[in-house]
């Protein structure tokens, strides 16, 4: 049973509902196969079929009185994550859903055993539960462009992966439109890709994927399982690296390694993203993807206007710099480094904070700003002093133009 179908449907028996809406009364049809000539099973199964079935005709008429038609062929055209949760919520909780019942008819059909029940179902329950699928709908849907970058560590030469169509796949089932570029640049930096590709496609992030993919060799006498010599081992390394083209916002997830084998290196390539390595980069994906997500919808942060005041031609006006601060033992960038990204981009004179790398435990960060980097270096430990956070920080060296801390 899929809810988009449903929506669609024109045939809802809505027969009564309370006055208080709080259930409606509906009639519908359940089939189940006769397994081992066991019908006392069959209709059992057959009956909760048909409280789905209720349940998801309510649900159709639900989503047609509050939405409109274009919300409605956006609901049956994207089959977002979300709907799923609402399936498997139903299907496991389908007495929940229903608060009584009756058998009409029933009959054997065949190899089946068909039953027609007439349901009360809790439309109050279903209103909490579509209530998120109106706000879903009524969201702004950010554009992404996708970016891939796959190459064979072993001989530094670029390789046809699935890493790219997988995490585009992940992507749009948070709810992200992904756009196209007719040639992005195969060097250019996250934050050049950003103002270029990124603003000529109308992207509100630009995600570029970074997977190595190195060859390990073939698996020789001794193995722990004799059936493996002779196979090709490769290991992937993923890294997840998105620019928010407004916000001027870098995001980088931590590297996923992970291991396939194959009778050759192309069937160990086109296997390294199945079973556990699927799973393992899903995890890695999701958790990154509703980082990003909190983030697109923070307001670009924008430099306040310049007084209006008179500068006298013998005064200097300091220029904008721009800083590389790089900031060790940084073991989250969940708990640490998305807050120490805000903290920095509080200071007098900031213009904008961007990241430009995160791996192992080291952050980088480029900072524009006009004033002194002492005074930088000295908001940031007397606001550190202030958190709990970050109160450890301190400095491991320092030079024109760059600041290295560490927790």
């Amino acid at each position: 049973m899929r809810f988009v179908g449903v929506l669609a449907s024109s045939a809802i028996l809505l027969a009564t509902t309370t006055a208080a809406g709080k259930s409606a009364e509906v009639e519908a049809t359940g089939m189940a196969a006769i397994e081992k000539s066991d019908e006392p099973t069959a209709r059992q199964k057959a009956i909760n079929n048909a409280l789905t079935q209720a349940i998801a005709q309510v649900a159709g008429q639900w989503v047609q009185s509050r939405f409109e038609a274009t919300q409605q062929e956006h609901t049956r055209d994207q089959e977002t994550a979300f709907v799923s949760r609402v399936e498997d919520s139903v299907r496991t909780d389908v007495q929940g859903f229903v608060e009584t019942y009756k058998v009409l008819r029933e009959e054997r059909a065949g190899p089946n055993y068909r039953v027609t029940v007439s349901a009360v179902v809790n439309t109050r329950k279903l209103n909490d539960l579509f209530g998120a699928l109106q706000e879903l709908l009524e969201k702004k849907k950010w554009k992404a462009l996708v970016i891939t970058r796959e190459v064979d560590a072993t001989k530094n030469a670029p390789v046809s992966g699935q890493a790219g169509a997988f995490v585009e796949n992940e992507l749009t089932k948070v709810g992200l439109e992904l756009v196209s570029h007719g040639s992005p640049s195969a060097s250019a930096d996250l934050m050049t890709l950003a103002d270029h590709e990124g603003r000529q496609s109308g992207a509100d992030v630009v995600l570029l994927v970074e997977a190595k993919y190195k060859n390990l060799g073939v698996i020789g006498p001794g193995a722990e399982f004799e059936a493996l010599v002779g196979q090709t081992r490769i290991e992937l390394e993923l890294t997840l690296r998105s620019a928010l083209v407004e916000q001027r916002r870098i995001m980088s997830s931590k590297p996923v390694t992970m291991t396939s084998i194959g009778t050759s290196y192309e069937r160990a390539l086109a296997r390294v993203l199945g079973g556990k390595g699927q799973n393992a980069v899903r995890q890695a994906t999701e958790d990154f993807f509703q980082e990003l997500l909190k983030e697109l919808q923070k307001p670009a942060k924008t430099a306040p206007p310049a007084p209006a005041v008179q500068v006298s031609a013998q005064v200097a006006v300091p220029a904008p710099t721009s800083l590389r601060l790089v900031i060790e033992r940084v073991k989250s960038f969940k708990k640490l480094g998305r807050p120490l990204i805000d903290l920095i981009g509080k200071a007098n004179g900031v213009k904008g904070v961007a990241q430009t790398a995160f791996a192992g435990d080291k952050l980088e960060l480029s900072v524009d700003f006009s004033g002194d980097q002492s005074a930088l270096e000295k908001f940031i430990f007397d606001e550190c002093e202030k958190q709990r956070f970050c109160k450890t920080i301190d400095r491991k060296s320092s030079a024109p133009n760059e600041l290295v801390l560490r927790l």
